[in-house]
């Protein structure tokens, strides 16, 4: 095996995982670029939407709709309807393995999308 056949695109392989793990929780809506959930996105519990809505907003961006893939802990708690003091420890929750803190906010780091998929993906299948 040549040491080249490591090297990967970060956005191939992002696009990839994250059309398979947001399939059927969420849409992006052409021109705007908003993210709308579906009704299988209300069955997850509160960390496992903070964490699609996270990843939706890093594939608006691979797609070209948005300039940065991070929110703010008001933002998440205001486009998912959950309070911010719950969506602030979801964040804390998922930020040592999943999540990076900007001064923009949180977001899922290219580095990190693939666990973060493989995360939801299983623990939705339960």
């Amino acid at each position: 095996m040549s040491l080249k056949q490591l090297v990967v695109s970060s956005e191939t392989v992002a696009e990839e995982a994250l059309g398979g793990a947001l399939r059927g929780l969420v849409s992006v809506l052409d021109g705007s670029g908003d993210i709308m959930p579906t009704s299988e996105f209300s069955t997850l519990d509160n960390a496992l939407k903070v964490l699609a809505y996270l990843l939706a907003i890093r594939a608006t961006v691979i797609l070209g709709y948005k300039k940065h893939a991070y929110a703010t802990a008001e933002d998440v708690a205001t486009a998912l309807g959950l309070d911010v003091q719950r969506t602030r420890e979801c964040l804390s929750r998922l930020k040592p393995k999943y999540l990076d803190r900007t001064e923009e906010g949180y977001g899922v780091p290219f580095t990190r999308v693939l666990a973060a998929c493989e995360e939801l993906s299983k623990r939705r299948s339960k």
